[in-house]
């Protein structure tokens, strides 16, 4: 099986792997749909706790979900834009050729951060514009809602305008770096 080194990278003082290579092949072909893809190891994006981090990713679509018909628009944008942040995240990680990973312990890069390196490595510029409008809003939103920049009612278009975004971007990601392993 021919494996990127994206695939192996772990922080410093991490097992290299946590299944054998014919353990992988055995889970591969026990998958009742279709190919399996591989994406960059979770450690390299900068998440802590992989439990945790598969935990919050199957609530958090319904949060999100439930946030918008309660008209809770800061959830909505706060979820939506780390749904989006981790998918940009993955593609930082498996398209900068040079070994780099996301440290956890350091703060940052920022969302508007993530957006430019992935410009800069190729990332399809259409979503480029999308999530930088997204972020404009997220920024009116999360930081000066108070200050009376943005009435809560118009958070509401804001959502609407971002809806897909992170689905969409998780789908570009997934077309552009994931591997398919064979068993």
């Amino acid at each position: 099986m021919s494996v990127p080194n994206w695939l192996r990278r772990l922080r410093p003082g991490c097992r290299a792997s946590l299944v054998s290579e014919d353990e992988m092949r055995k889970i591969i072909r026990r998958q009742p749909h279709g190919p399996v893809r591989a994406l960059p190891n979770l450690l390299t994006i900068g998440v802590t706790d992989v439990d945790r981090f598969g935990l919050n990713m199957e609530e958090g679509a319904k949060r999100s979900r439930r946030a918008m018909k309660l008209g809770c628009y800061l959830e909505v944008i706060s979820l939506r834009i780390q749904h989006a942040e981790l998918w940009l995240r993955m593609y930082w990680v498996a398209k900068n050729n040079k070994g780099k990973i996301i440290d956890p312990e350091k703060r940052g890069p920022t969302f508007g951060d993530m957006i430019g390196r992935c410009a800069g490595l190729g990332f399809r510029s259409d979503l480029i514009k999308r999530l930088e409008d997204f972020n404009d809003d997220r920024r009116k939103a999360v930081h000066s809602y108070l200050m009376g920049s943005i009435a809560y009612a118009d958070l509401r278009d804001c959502c609407e305008r971002s809806a897909g975004l992170d689905a969409d971007v998780r789908q570009y990601v997934m077309d552009e770096v994931a591997v398919e392993l064979e068993a």
